[in-house]
């Protein structure tokens, strides 16, 4: 019987282990409602009353052309 309870109370406290990695951060949502925002490492959670929904920190690099016409009326692009 106890072997139970422990295996239960083990399965718990794994599933509110949240690990993010560098870069990451995510939001926690207590009952649907935002609570925190959690950084990269080790995070804990309450299972089955919280949630998390990770976003990525990493930039994006855009190509932007940018046309303009300088003092002597040179077209440039940058």
């Amino acid at each position: 019987m106890y072997i139970y309870i422990l295996v239960l109370i083990g399965v718990l406290v794994f599933m509110g282990i949240k690990i993010l990695s560098p870069r990451k951060v995510a939001v926690v949502l207590r009952l649907g409602n935002a609570n925190r925002i959690i950084r990269e490492g080790l995070n804990f959670t309450i299972p089955f009353i919280e949630w998390t929904r990770s976003q990525s920190l990493a930039l994006m690099n855009l190509d932007v052309a940018v046309d303009g016409i300088t003092e002597d009326n040179v077209k440039t692009t940058v």
